[in-house]
């Protein structure tokens, strides 16, 4: 039986950012979906499973750390692998993402490197 891709949600407002990583991750044989806001992809995790969700924190409506705290709070969501993806580079900023249950942090700018 040939394994599933895993499945990366990328929550970004910056449709470049989206379409940049969506491409760069697709080309590595990852299977990819993007959301543009919080309430996006909120609704697109609780209609399709993802392995791994990328997310900026400055999102239009509900932010990024909303967002980590709604995943983790939900024993169904609990156990996904939530990056921050942000500009957002202080340490409130970046213990906060954590405290809400972030599994790692990566600035803006960013290397194909770091996100693979």
């Amino acid at each position: 039986m040939e394994k599933r891709p895993n499945r990366i949600l990328i929550v970004d407002d910056d449709r470049s950012i989206r379409e940049a990583l969506s491409e760069y991750l697709s080309e590595k044989n990852y299977w990819v979906e993007t959301a543009d806001s919080g309430d996006v992809a909120l609704e697109a995790i609780k209609s399709k499973g993802f392995d791994v969700v990328l997310t900026d924190l400055m999102l239009p409506g509900m932010n990024g750390i909303e967002v980590i705290s709604k995943l983790k709070k939900s024993p169904r969501t609990a156990s996904i692998p939530i990056i921050m993806l942000t500009s957002m580079d202080k340490f409130d900023d970046v213990s906060e993402g954590y405290k809400q249950g972030a599994d790692g942090y990566i600035t803006k700018p960013f290397t194909k490197a770091q996100i693979i």
